[in-house]
């Protein structure tokens, strides 16, 4: 009987054992399957990488406005001078500045890289007058002047920019003045006697290069700035040739920047 129950133990234990042998599989089956789903969860992540290289490239790829004005430092026009009854010629002005000029200015540019924009511009440019001139001939001679319409391509280039945000730069303008607005030529003799006369400028070349800094889309620079022209000085009765009369100018300018 003792052995009939032994028996029995024993054959019970060994189908527990089988039992518990035959499952232990199947769990690590199920963690296999776990650790996948995990590996595909992580997987799906990463693939929104792409998304954040487009926007970078958006950015660096952006148009600017630029509003600015500005007042000439220095300034002076090529000397002047006249043929009086064609025969004598006398320098009426030697192209000194009388007082301040000034200009405004709007710009467009496109970054075509991330330091260099390209673009066009145009500007309103009211020229000083220029001082009287004198000599043994006439008691005074006011000399005119005019202003200019240029429009012009751009080129601009960022050097570098500090951890301050300070950003300087340099930058060159090129195109074609349209030269308007011409004053009256004035000639006072010793004795008293006025006469008056005609200035008539043609459009001509213009161009400027300089350099400045940018800080916060505040923009601070300096640019010697040329406008070519010929010019003729008429008195009644007379056709003389036309002449040099170009205009240069150191302009210091502020302005602001839009981007879009």
């Amino acid at each position: 009987m003792k052995k009939l129950l032994i028996g029995a133990f024993i054959a019970a234990t060994s189908l527990t054992y089988a039992k518990e042998v035959t499952v232990a599989p199947i769990i690590v089956e199920e963690a296999i399957i776990e650790d996948k789903e995990v590996v595909e969860e992580v997987m799906v992540v990463e693939t929104p990488v792409s998304d954040y290289i487009v926007v970078e490239t958006e950015e660096i790829l952006n148009n600017n406005v630029y509003l600015r004005a500005g007042v000439n430092v220095w300034s002076e026009y090529d000397s002047y001078s006249v043929s009086e009854n064609g025969l004598d010629t006398k320098k009426v002005t030697k192209g000194k500045k009388d007082n301040l000029g000034f200009e405004f200015a709007l710009e467009g540019t496109r970054n075509v890289t991330d330091k260099l924009e390209l673009g066009l511009g145009v500007a309103y440019q009211q020229n000083a007058k220029l001082k009287s001139h004198s000599n043994h001939l006439y008691e005074k001679f006011e000399m005119g002047n005019y202003n200019s319409i240029p429009l012009y391509v751009i080129g601009k280039y960022d050097i570098t920019t500090f951890s301050n945000g300070i950003t300087p730069y340099i930058k060159a303008n090129l195109g074609y003045s349209f030269n308007l607005n011409e004053k009256d030529v004035k000639m006072t003799e010793a004795n008293g006697v006025v006469t008056s006369g005609k200035l008539k400028v043609d459009d001509g070349l213009y161009y400027g290069a300089g350099l400045g800094v940018e800080y916060n889309n505040f923009l601070m620079d300096v640019m010697y700035q040329q406008t070519m022209a010929k010019a003729k000085v008429t008195f009644e009765g007379t056709n003389p040739d036309k002449k040099s009369f170009d205009h240069s100018r150191v302009t210091l300018s502020l302005g602001y920047k839009f981007n879009f």
